[in-house]
Parts: structure tokens; sequence; C-alpha cells
């Protein structure tokens, strides 16, 4: 996104006030709370993509994934991230229009 149109990307999920969440703290940025969903629980929600009017957005495709990752509690320093699952929503094209998923 850096040479091009910028559009504005929301996700959200369905029942998120009510989810469990954990807050995350990255060097340099600023804390953020983070959906924490187990193995076991349906994943639904919306994904919506805002193209400027007037503007044309090329793209390789339109893809979600969900990232995990597992904590231990002895060993906070040492994470294993893995992807549990990836939905393609749509193949390569143009958008000109804004889209939710």
């Amino acid at each position: 996104f850096k040479f091009g149109v910028q559009p504005t990307i929301n996700i959200s999920f369905k029942n998120a006030d009510q989810l469990p969440k954990k807050t995350v703290r990255v060097p340099g940025k600023q804390p953020q709370d983070l959906i924490v969903l187990g193995g076991n629980e349906v994943v639904n929600g919306t994904v919506d993509i805002s193209v400027p009017a007037g503007k044309k957005l090329e793209h390789l495709g339109v893809k979600i994934e969900m990232v995990g990752q597992i904590e231990l509690y002895f060993d906070k320093g040492n994470n294993l991230k893995f992807t549990t699952l990836v939905r393609e929503l749509e193949s390569a094209g143009t958008m000109t229009s804004s889209k939710s998923y």
C-alpha cells in the first residue's frame, strides 16, 4: 500500500464486546486489546474495505488469516505463532468502490 491508493480496512467480530480480550504491548507502539478465541469457538464477522471516491485499487487478491499464538504460563518470552485459518475473499482484480465480506 505504499505506492498507490490507500484503502481503509475494518475487521469486526460478531459479539466482539462479549469476547475475552488481552492487552498486547509492542515496543514503540500503543498497547492494543486483542480478542482471545479458544480452539472450539466459531468466528463470525465482517471485513469492510473502503476505497476513496473516484480512485481504483488494483490488488492481487483479498484474503483473511487467523493467526494464533500460544504463550506458556511459565515461559512468556517464548511464543509459538501459527496460522489456523486462511480464507480467500476475492481473487485478483480491481476495486472501484467499497466492499464488505
